[in-house]
């Protein structure tokens, strides 16, 4: 994905997840390393209220987005309760981006 196509994804989900109410989680889902990619969602500005993680237990399901790296990750979280409509994936945060 190019940097500026990239970019504009990260600030749309940074956006979804601020503005959802009760969110103060944001479980990145099948990465790695989180370091590089949660610099670039706070310069992007998201909230400092919300914790990036990796692990699932950190925080209860319903104040928990899902950001994943896979989309046939979703029915594996869905299934464990997260919320399906704060469970994300490239497309959907790209899916009006139009380059």
């Amino acid at each position: 994905m190019s940097g500026i196509k990239l970019s504009i994804c990260i600030q749309t989900l940074v956006s979804e997840v601020n503005s959802a109410i009760g969110i103060d989680t944001l479980l990145l889902g099948g990465f790695s390393e989180i370091t590089a990619l949660e610099g670039l969602m706070r310069e992007l500005g998201l909230s400092e209220k919300v914790k990036v993680t990796v692990k699932l237990s950190d925080s209860p399901l319903e104040s928990t987005a899902v950001f994943i790296s896979a989309d046939s990750d979703r029915e594996y979280f869905v299934a464990l309760g997260y919320l399906p409509n704060l469970v994300f994936h490239q497309h959907d945060v790209a899916r009006h981006i139009i380059m």
